[in-house]
């Protein structure tokens, strides 16, 4: 299972760009697919088609699609509606940042990194038949595979 990570670069610095990476990657239970592998700031007007393509092929090559939202990015939202069109679990995350109503409804929408990060890695160690649960909570409309059978939770 992958978790793309999504969140600005364009205009970013290194760190603004890097260091929430590095942060999830060491965090995630998934293998973690990095747009900036392929970093093009500055050659992004002579490399569009790359690097739109290159970042649809790792949305679609994911399961998750972890979010950073803290500022706004006109990629960081057209990937997010490229991910819910084919049907990702995408998971944001804050910061102190207003929420937007758009992204609320196409997220599940965290404060923090690694309250983000707790449910991908929770959603990807679950199987059908551990969610055999009554209530379950945060991973209701995700798209993860559970089934409620009555007697078989303790």
């Amino acid at each position: 299972m992958k978790t793309y990570l999504c969140g600005g670069i364009n205009g970013l610095s290194d760190s603004d760009c890097r260091d929430w990476r590095e942060v999830a990657k060491s965090l995630l239970k998934t293998e973690t697919l990095d747009p900036m592998r392929r970093d093009y700031r500055g050659r992004e007007d002579q490399c569009v088609d790359e690097i739109v393509q290159g970042d649809l092929d790792d949305i679609y090559a994911s399961r998750f699609v972890l979010v950073n939202a803290t500022k706004p990015s006109w990629g960081t939202a057209m990937e997010i509606v490229y991910a819910h069109k084919d049907n990702k679990i995408i998971v944001a995350f804050t910061g102190d940042s207003r929420v937007s109503p758009w992204l609320r409804k196409h997220c599940r929408v965290f404060p923090s990194l690694e309250e983000a990060i707790d449910l991908i890695n929770f959603a990807a160690t679950c199987t059908a038949s551990a969610m055999k649960l009554p209530y379950l909570g945060p991973l209701s409309g995700l798209g993860v595979d559970v089934t409620y059978e009555e007697g078989a939770h303790a």
